[in-house]
Parts: structure tokens; sequence; C-alpha cells
């Protein structure tokens, strides 16, 4: 399949892929075949320096009739376990489809109580449990599995993306960070600006600010352009740690030709290169 979508055999690479696919499905109801359990969910994990994968198997009368995925972020400093358990804390809790088991790859430390809480929710018996051998740690292996090729992928998406942009803007740095900004008003009065943060190809809302403008009166966005970037710029240069963090990488600004330049002012004022 690679090496025909290198050669740019698009429709064989795809015929291909259909037949992995339908490989693999037949391969993961051969494996749950031998689980006598009716309603098992599997949750595997993967994550890398910037983002969790967790994806769910759901098994039911020994067939998996289906999947999940999630991505997680900020979560560098949490162990896996503490991870899976506040993952089945917010996904089970009020959810009408609560399974018998829940397999996961390692225990956790609030297990019992976890499986108590579920069981009453459920009004049925719920274990949680992590398979240490045979066809059911294999299973929870599968699922392991299946995120970090997920994850992978996912990151390789954002990647393409975020490279091709470089191209287009002819840019001399990979654009890991890119901050946008925006400005509003009501007819000249109560001025604000909105800044967005897309960070390693995903929009991150922690960074995300509104800036009410100070130094402008009267309607005049170029001006209150220049001010929200250059106090913005401001934080990073005084500390990374700020709740700005770095600096950007690439700066988007609303509006014509006179936005760029007043963008570029508060980067000059800054003693900063940025590409706007």
């Amino acid at each position: 399949m690679q090496k025909a979508a290198e050669e740019q055999k698009y429709e064989e690479a795809a015929v291909l892929r259909d037949k992995m696919i339908a490989i693999e499905n037949i391969s993961q109801k051969q494996k749950v075949s031998n689980i006598n359990t009716n309603d098992i969910d599997v949750i595997g994990l993967a994550r890398n320096e910037l983002y969790v994968c967790v994806e769910v198997f759901f098994v039911r009368g020994s067939k998996m009739i289906g999947r999940e995925h999630f991505f997680l972020n900020e979560l560098r400093d949490m162990t896996n376990s503490e991870i899976i358990s506040g993952f089945i804390k917010q996904y089970y809790m009020g959810n009408m489809n609560i399974p018998s088991k829940i397999m996961i790859e390692e225990e956790i430390e609030d297990e019992e109580v976890m499986s108590h809480i579920l069981s009453e929710e459920a009004g049925k018996k719920v274990e949680i449990k992590s398979p240490k051998r045979g066809e059911k740690l294999r299973f929870v292996e599968m699922a392991k599995n299946n995120a970090k090729v997920t994850l992978e992928n996912n990151a390789q998406d954002k990647y393409e993306i975020l490279s091709e942009l470089k191209e287009i803007l002819d840019l001399d740095k990979f654009p890991n960070k890119i901050e946008t900004y925006d400005i509003s008003n009501i007819s000249g009065t109560n001025i604000v600006a909105g800044m967005c943060v897309l960070q390693d190809g995903k929009i991150n809302k922690s960074l995300s600010r509104r800036f009410k403008v100070k130094t402008v009166f009267g309607q005049d966005d170029p001006r209150c352009m220049e001010e929200v970037i250059e106090r913005r710029l401001k934080h990073s240069i005084e500390s990374e740690k700020s709740g700005f963090g770095k600096l950007p990488d690439l700066i988007f600004v609303d509006g014509g030709i006179t936005q760029i330049r007043a963008a570029k002012e508060a980067c000059k004022k800054c003693n900063v290169e940025i590409p706007i």
C-alpha cells in the first residue's frame, strides 16, 4: 500500500488499504470469540509528548461491535493509571451503556470504589479488571496498539498540514505555535481584541486571551492591533513561564494591509522577528 502511494497509484493503494482493514476486522472478531462475558469494554492508551489517545473497544455477545477513540492533552504530569481512572469516571458516569466488565492495561488505585459506583449507576455488577495473561490480555494489547496507531496518524495529519502551511507561506521556521488576532468594537466604543492560539496543530483554549484596549479611543483598528500585540509579546519576552508561554512562530491578523503593518510595528518595538 505504501509503495503504491509513493508511486502515486492511489486507486491501487486504496484497494489494498480496504483489504487490510477487512483482514484486521476478521482478525479482531476471531480474537474475541473466546471471551465469554456478554458485554465488555476494553480500554487501551497511547501517549506522546503532546497528546494522549484513549481507545475503547466495545465487545457485545462475544463480538466486537465498534470502537471509539478520544484525544486528551495537558496531561504530561499524570501517570497512565491516573489518566485511565479519570477517563473512566468522566466517560461512564451518566452513560446508559455501562458494560458488565471494563478491561484495562494496568490497575488503578480506586478500582474497587469505581466498580461500586458504576455498579450502582448501571443497576448490575460492574467489574474493572487488568488481565495478566491469555486472550483477554491480548485484546487489551490490541486496544493499546490501535490507540498508538491512531495517535501516530493524528500526529502525522497535523504535521502534514503545518508542513504545507510552511511551504505555502515560505516560512523559515516550522509554525508549531500560531496566534490569530481580531479587533471588535461597538461604534468605536467597548473596544476589545481576541487572540486564539493553534499549538502543534490543535487549538489551545488555555492560551487564548481577550484584551481590553487601553490606549486607543475611537475606531482605529490598526492602532488597537499594534497595542494588543505589543502587550502580548512583552509577556513572553519578560518570561516564557507567563500565562502566554513562548513567542509565536506565526501571527495572523484579521483586516487589511494596515493591520499587517501595525502588527509588524509591534514586533519591531519588541525587537522580535515573527512572520505576519
